[in-house]
């Protein structure tokens, strides 16, 4: 019993440490900033933190990263990141993160590491604008189309809570994320959400996977994704509904299609649990000059 609770200990957080990373962070805060914890299930006596960005005017909520840090997707909105981590580390990497410009040991095997991030040139971001988004329900009877309503931050798709789609923290692929979620409904139909005036940018990136209790749950069929850019289909894949992944995907934008309307599309033979939750950014600055890219199974819809 002393040798686990003593193997415990070892990997726990002491409150001299968490207090002395929380006066350190709080001597050279700046606005931009995000936290991390490694590992993710590290008990940080969060209200301490929360309290730290509360003061200098910020929101801790926005900054903390509690998910996998295994690419920068989650810390693209970030200038900079501050790691807390509870163990020695030094056989671990993060090949995406440059190299520290602090380090900082914290006794007990406690760091605190502080990363620059490189800047990405996110022109648009789709869950940061759900409210500018024209979504639609299409089918199941032929002819059939209901408009979801904006209320408040979040787009309502009918009367129940999973009918509407909006974005906040899901357990998806083993660990926690801030993404959009979605559950195309009734059966068979097809769930679109479609933005315009969109500025012109290189390329399209996302996220896809299922939710977590969406795996849980045996029922409902396999989920079909499409990303339509103007009328052109340029991306689609299927969820099955075992998948466990946080699927990534890129499109390269020609020049034709760098101003075109985005639209993302959400079906389901049987609908039954099978909630997805996905993101997507508009990436840097368009050029001049021919494409580097193309999809050559890129095809018009019917």
């Amino acid at each position: 019993m002393l040798w686990s609770r003593w193997q415990r200990g070892a990997h726990s957080p002491s409150e001299q440490s968490l207090e002395r990373a929380a006066q350190i962070i709080d001597a050279e805060f700046r606005h931009g900033d995000a936290i991390a914890f490694a590992p993710e299930w590290l008990a940080t006596d969060r209200w301490r933190f929360e309290s730290l960005w509360r003061d200098h005017d910020s929101s801790l909520t926005k900054a903390w990263v509690p998910s996998a840090l295994e690419d920068r997707w989650e810390l693209a909105d970030f200038s900079r990141l501050w790691l807390l981590s509870a163990y020695d580390e030094s056989s671990e990497s993060y090949p995406h993160l440059s190299l520290a410009v602090r380090d900082e040991p914290l006794g007990l095997n406690m760091r605190l590491r502080l990363f620059e991030m490189p800047k990405e040139q996110i022109l648009f971001a789709f869950g940061q604008h759900l409210d500018q988004a024209k979504m639609v329900r299409i089918g199941p009877k032929a002819g059939q189309q209901i408009r979801c309503r904006v209320l408040g931050s979040r787009q309502s798709c009918g009367p129940k809570w999973w009918h509407d789609v909006y974005v906040k923290m899901q357990q998806v692929a083993g660990s926690r994320r801030r993404c959009i979620f979605v559950q195309p409904h009734p059966d068979g139909a097809v769930v679109k959400m479609t933005w315009k005036d969109l500025p012109a940018a290189q390329r399209l990136e996302g996220r896809l996977g299922n939710r977590l209790w969406a795996v849980r749950h045996p029922e409902g069929s396999p989920v079909h994704f499409r990303v339509r850019v103007g009328r052109t289909l340029r991306h689609e894949q299927t969820l099955a509904i075992d998948d466990v992944r946080w699927h990534r995907w890129q499109i390269n934008l020609s020049p034709q299609e760098r101003t075109q309307p985005v639209t993302f599309e959400f079906s389901a033979k049987e609908v039954a649990w099978r909630q997805l939750c996905f993101d997507a950014r508009l990436m840097g600055a368009a050029k001049p000059g021919p494409s580097a890219a193309g999809t050559p199974q890129a095809r018009q819809s019917p």
